[in-house]
């Protein structure tokens, strides 16, 4: 595999069955803690996880070349919180489509695409905390529908409890549900949780 990282390629080969193992090889031991990931080509194109699948599943022997950008980590962090409503409206449409899936019981299709949203979601809060570290965001003082950012957090973060329990119980019905209606509109709650934490910023 060539690397090429800010520009210049890669004289080491990197470590990792995976793209995001590798990914997280070459943040760990190739770039300064004063830089964040920005953008990643993966031979010839933008890394798009809608369109390629999640890093965790992109085989690294699949990859013949990968370009990876690098940037100021607050540069970053404000970037990520100014894209974030659209990627978190794209993850809620996905939401509606694989609710739909489970509850027409195509189980195989409804549960490949489930994964690709948990994993989205889950890049989406270590983003959201590591920006939050970076940028000292106060998530007390963004109100919208009256609920602080911190209560819908915590109000996030027992919904995905209650999706890997309906998971694990195989209640496919109440799965589908909990998505479309409960999930999805905190997405986009989110999504304007997420343009007051860059107003703060900016002020």
């Amino acid at each position: 595999m060539e690397v090429v990282l800010d520009g210049a390629r890669l004289e080491v080969e990197p470590e990792g069955e995976t793209l995001q193992d590798v990914i997280g090889w070459l943040l760990e031991n190739q770039v300064s803690a004063d830089r964040a990931l920005r953008e990643v080509k993966v031979n010839g194109e933008p890394y798009n996880m809608a369109d390629m699948g999640p890093a965790s599943g992109m085989a690294a022997s699949e990859i013949q070349h990968l370009e990876v950008e690098t940037a100021e980590a607050r540069q970053v962090a404000l970037e990520f919180m100014g894209q974030a409503p659209t990627y978190l409206e794209a993850i809620a449409q996905a939401v509606a489509a694989v609710a739909e899936l489970f509850r027409v019981v195509d189980e195989r299709d409804a549960s490949e695409q489930y994964i690709a949203v948990l994993e989205s979601l889950q890049l989406f809060l270590t983003m959201l905390e590591e920006t939050r570290r970076l940028l000292g965001l106060d998530l007390e003082s963004a109100v919208y529908q009256e609920r602080t950012a911190a209560a819908a957090l915590e109000n996030l973060s027992g919904l995905i409890k209650k999706l890997l329990d309906a998971q694990e119980n195989e209640d496919w019905v109440l799965l589908a549900d909990l998505l479309e209606y409960d999930l999805a509109p905190e997405l986009r709650a989110w999504g304007e949780f997420a343009k007051l934490l860059k107003d703060q910023c900016l002020s």
